[in-house]
Protein backbone atom coordinates (compact mmCIF):
# COMPACT_ATOMS: atom_id res chain seq x y z
CA UNK A 1 0.00 0.00 0.00
CA UNK A 2 1.04 3.60 -0.74
CA UNK A 3 -1.47 5.44 0.51
CA UNK A 4 0.29 9.30 -0.26
CA UNK A 5 -0.33 8.18 -3.95
CA UNK A 6 -3.88 7.02 -3.30
CA UNK A 7 -5.04 10.08 -1.60
CA UNK A 8 -3.07 12.14 -4.14
CA UNK A 9 -5.33 10.16 -6.92
CA UNK A 10 -8.76 11.46 -4.79
CA UNK A 11 -7.77 14.58 -4.35
CA UNK A 12 -7.01 15.69 -8.15
CA UNK A 13 -10.21 13.74 -9.12
CA UNK A 14 -12.45 15.28 -6.84
CA UNK A 15 -10.95 18.96 -7.43
CA UNK A 16 -10.84 18.61 -11.09
CA UNK A 17 -15.04 17.30 -10.53
CA UNK A 18 -16.11 20.80 -8.43
CA UNK A 19 -17.50 23.34 -10.19
CA UNK A 20 -16.92 25.93 -7.54
CA UNK A 21 -12.94 24.66 -8.11
CA UNK A 22 -12.68 25.19 -11.40
CA UNK A 23 -14.56 28.15 -11.72
CA UNK A 24 -11.74 29.82 -9.47
CA UNK A 25 -8.93 28.20 -11.01
CA UNK A 26 -9.75 25.96 -14.01
CA UNK A 27 -7.39 23.05 -14.99
CA UNK A 28 -4.59 24.86 -12.31
CA UNK A 29 -4.63 21.92 -10.03
CA UNK A 30 -1.23 20.75 -9.16
CA UNK A 31 -0.27 18.02 -6.45
CA UNK A 32 2.98 20.06 -5.73
CA UNK A 33 4.23 22.75 -2.87
CA UNK A 34 4.54 25.51 -5.32
CA UNK A 35 2.34 26.12 -8.69
CA UNK A 36 4.89 24.75 -11.06
CA UNK A 37 6.38 27.36 -13.55
CA UNK A 38 4.65 28.53 -16.50
CA UNK A 39 1.26 27.42 -14.91
CA UNK A 40 -1.30 30.10 -14.63
CA UNK A 41 -2.73 31.62 -10.90
CA UNK A 42 -4.86 31.02 -9.66
CA UNK A 43 -4.07 27.39 -9.20
CA UNK A 44 -4.94 24.89 -6.36
CA UNK A 45 -2.27 22.86 -4.93
CA UNK A 46 -1.82 20.08 -2.67
CA UNK A 47 0.47 17.88 -1.10
CA UNK A 48 1.43 15.55 1.79
CA UNK A 49 2.03 18.10 5.05
CA UNK A 50 3.83 15.64 7.50
CA UNK A 51 5.56 12.30 7.58
CA UNK A 52 2.11 9.69 7.73
CA UNK A 53 2.04 7.13 10.15
CA UNK A 54 1.22 3.13 9.46
CA UNK A 55 -0.74 1.35 11.88
CA UNK A 56 1.14 0.31 14.63
CA UNK A 57 3.35 -2.62 13.38
CA UNK A 58 6.56 -2.39 14.68
CA UNK A 59 8.43 -4.24 12.67
CA UNK A 60 6.74 -4.28 8.49
CA UNK A 61 8.49 -6.99 6.05
CA UNK A 62 7.22 -4.68 3.12
CA UNK A 63 4.07 -3.15 1.75
CA UNK A 64 2.24 -5.74 1.75
CA UNK A 65 2.21 -6.06 5.79
CA UNK A 66 0.58 -2.04 6.01
CA UNK A 67 -2.90 -2.59 6.53
CA UNK A 68 -3.69 1.29 7.35
CA UNK A 69 -2.09 4.56 7.26
CA UNK A 70 -3.23 8.03 8.31
CA UNK A 71 -1.49 11.04 6.40
CA UNK A 72 -2.13 14.83 7.06
CA UNK A 73 -1.93 16.82 2.93
CA UNK A 74 -2.88 20.61 2.96
CA UNK A 75 -4.86 21.86 -0.14
CA UNK A 76 -4.25 25.31 -0.68
CA UNK A 77 -5.37 27.64 -3.41
CA UNK A 78 -3.39 30.53 -4.24
CA UNK A 79 -3.59 33.91 -6.41
CA UNK A 80 -1.96 36.76 -7.05
CA UNK A 81 -2.59 40.25 -5.17
CA UNK A 82 -3.68 41.51 -2.48
CA UNK A 83 -7.42 39.99 -2.03
CA UNK A 84 -8.37 36.35 -1.12
CA UNK A 85 -11.90 37.06 -3.68
CA UNK A 86 -9.89 34.90 -6.35
CA UNK A 87 -10.03 32.06 -4.79
CA UNK A 88 -12.97 32.00 -2.55
CA UNK A 89 -15.08 29.74 -4.28
CA UNK A 90 -12.22 27.69 -4.98
CA UNK A 91 -11.29 27.06 -0.98
CA UNK A 92 -14.99 26.30 -0.59
CA UNK A 93 -15.28 24.00 -3.45
CA UNK A 94 -12.36 21.86 -1.69
CA UNK A 95 -14.25 21.99 1.48
CA UNK A 96 -17.34 20.43 -0.28
CA UNK A 97 -15.42 17.97 -2.40
CA UNK A 98 -13.30 16.32 0.45
CA UNK A 99 -14.30 17.15 3.95
CA UNK A 100 -16.25 14.56 5.63
CA UNK A 101 -16.02 12.28 2.39
CA UNK A 102 -15.26 8.50 2.58
CA UNK A 103 -14.13 7.03 -0.85
CA UNK A 104 -13.60 3.76 -1.66
CA UNK A 105 -10.60 3.03 -4.46
CA UNK A 106 -9.23 0.41 -5.83
CA UNK A 107 -4.86 0.36 -6.50
CA UNK A 108 -3.31 -0.89 -9.44
CA UNK A 109 -2.82 -4.00 -7.86
CA UNK A 110 -6.39 -4.33 -7.53
CA UNK A 111 -6.43 -3.83 -3.63
CA UNK A 112 -9.57 -2.40 -2.15
CA UNK A 113 -8.82 0.56 0.28
CA UNK A 114 -11.44 2.56 2.43
CA UNK A 115 -10.32 6.21 2.49
CA UNK A 116 -11.87 9.02 5.11
CA UNK A 117 -11.29 12.97 4.81
CA UNK A 118 -11.03 15.04 7.78
CA UNK A 119 -10.78 18.83 7.91
CA UNK A 120 -8.73 19.28 10.92
CA UNK A 121 -8.32 23.28 10.02
CA UNK A 122 -7.27 25.91 8.15
CA UNK A 123 -3.37 26.21 6.66
CA UNK A 124 -0.99 29.17 7.80
CA UNK A 125 0.67 31.86 5.21
CA UNK A 126 -2.50 33.85 3.93
CA UNK A 127 -0.52 36.09 2.52
CA UNK A 128 2.94 35.13 0.55
CA UNK A 129 5.47 38.17 -0.80
CA UNK A 130 8.23 37.26 -2.72
CA UNK A 131 10.57 40.83 -3.96
CA UNK A 132 7.41 43.08 -4.98
CA UNK A 133 5.15 40.87 -6.15
CA UNK A 134 2.04 39.62 -3.13
CA UNK A 135 0.02 36.64 -3.00
CA UNK A 136 -2.83 35.58 -0.77
CA UNK A 137 -3.57 32.05 0.17
CA UNK A 138 -6.53 30.14 1.59
CA UNK A 139 -6.06 26.54 2.55
CA UNK A 140 -7.20 23.61 4.55
CA UNK A 141 -5.24 20.56 6.49
CA UNK A 142 -6.76 17.21 6.16
CA UNK A 143 -6.29 14.01 8.41
CA UNK A 144 -6.33 11.34 5.74
CA UNK A 145 -7.07 7.46 7.13
CA UNK A 146 -6.44 4.89 4.61
CA UNK A 147 -7.83 1.17 5.34
CA UNK A 148 -7.29 -1.54 3.55
CA UNK A 149 -10.21 -3.51 2.93
CA UNK A 150 -11.09 -7.11 1.93
CA UNK A 151 -14.06 -5.69 -0.61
Amino acid sequence: MIGSLIVEEIINRELKASEDVVADVGDSIHAAHVVPPGEPLPAVLFYMAATSQYDGATELAGPDDINAETLQFDVVSMCKGRSHTPIRRAFRGQLAALSGREFYEVDEDGRHYQVTFTARGETPLTTRVTGDEFMKALGTRYDIVVIRSEV
